[in-house]
């Protein structure tokens, strides 16, 4: 009794295995949306021609930092967006508490006439010290309402490109 109590168990087991989607079959599906680089474009020439990248800060979360190069993203025609991926997550842009930020849901931040708009502005600031808990150092994307910039944040527009 004990065995075929076992042996069912076992071969139950066995079947859910089996159902189970290998990592073959759950890896990210190629995107048709090209690809874009983000560029910064500043009177301020110790900012402008500088790439943004998404740097972790916490669960399905990326603040949006000046580099060297910018990040591979990928633009939705469709809804005029990009998206950065990963794994199998979409992350979009959004503001939040004025910092420019990738994370799961709908965008707020569009791309129109080749720049990021955010509420039909294409006014940035790239902004040291923005709180986040990492520490990065360098320039974060954030975006401040009426062009308020704080004092120490470069006013940028961020040009996208397709690559």
């Amino acid at each position: 009794m004990k065995f075929s109590i076992v042996f069912a168990s076992a071969a139950a087991l066995m079947t859910v295995a089996n159902a189970a989607p290998t990592p073959e079959s759950t890896s990210v599906q190629k995107r048709s949306d090209p690809i874009v680089h983000l560029f910064v474009e500043s009177e301020d020439s110790s900012v402008s021609g500088q790439g943004l990248s998404p740097l972790h800060e916490g669960a399905a979360l990326d603040y949006v930092f000046l580099g060297k190069n910018s990040a591979d993203f990928h633009y939705n025609s469709t809804s005029h967006s990009i998206y950065s991926l990963d794994g199998n997550l979409e992350l979009v842009p959004v503001v939040e508490s004025n910092i420019v930020e990738f994370v799961p849901g709908k965008p707020n931040v569009f791309v129109k006439d080749g720049y990021l708009s955010y509420k039909g502005s294409s006014s940035f600031a790239a902004c040291n010290n923005v709180n986040q808990q990492y520490d990065y150092k360098g320039y974060a994307l954030a975006q401040y309402p009426n062009e308020n910039v704080p004092r120490g944040c470069i006013n940028v527009k961020v040009k996208a490109v397709i690559a």
